[in-house]
């Protein structure tokens, strides 16, 4: 069983606004997370994940540094649109792109800690999860280290 908490030290969800919740795994000896309150329609969680390691202070920092929702939405509108790739840059886009229209609904991605963990799925294409809602490192398949924010941001 997880403990959920709203603090009133943590910013509102920055994708949909709604207020966050300082989750402690108990079965992960009480690693801390944060994640959205409204798991119906957002969903979000991180920073911090059952068995991170990270203090309660780090996640509570690393969630409140997270861009507003205005930030994220302007981000995801100039994506493609403003900025001008290298070669480099746009052949590795490119790859991505051709990866994602073949990858399998049995795999998903977590990432944490500035790394992609490669997790199966369950047969209806669902995130397996811990009983106290934390991934379950059991279907996790491969780590890969691509520069990307963790989840922390």
């Amino acid at each position: 069983m997880s403990a959920h908490t709203t603090d009133s030290e943590l910013v509102p969800c920055p994708f949909c606004g709604a207020p966050a919740l300082l989750v402690k795994a108990e079965a992960q000896n009480n690693d801390p997370y944060i994640m959205c309150s409204d798991q119906d329609r957002c969903g979000i969680c991180g920073p911090g994940f059952p068995g991170g390691g990270l203090s309660e202070q780090q996640v509570i920092d690393a969630w409140n540094r997270r861009p507003a929702a205005s930030a994220i939405k302007h981000l995801r509108e100039t994506t493609d649109s403003e900025l001008v790739p290298t070669d480099e840059e746009r052949r590795s886009i490119d790859t991505m792109r051709r990866l994602a229209r073949r990858w399998p609904r049995s795999l998903w991605l977590f990432s944490a800690s500035g790394r992609l963990h490669v997790m199966r799925a369950d047969e209806d294409g669902g995130h397996i999860h811990t009983p106290t809602d934390g991934v379950d490192p059991n279907y996790a398949l491969a780590t890969i280290d691509i520069p990307n924010d963790g989840g922390d941001w």
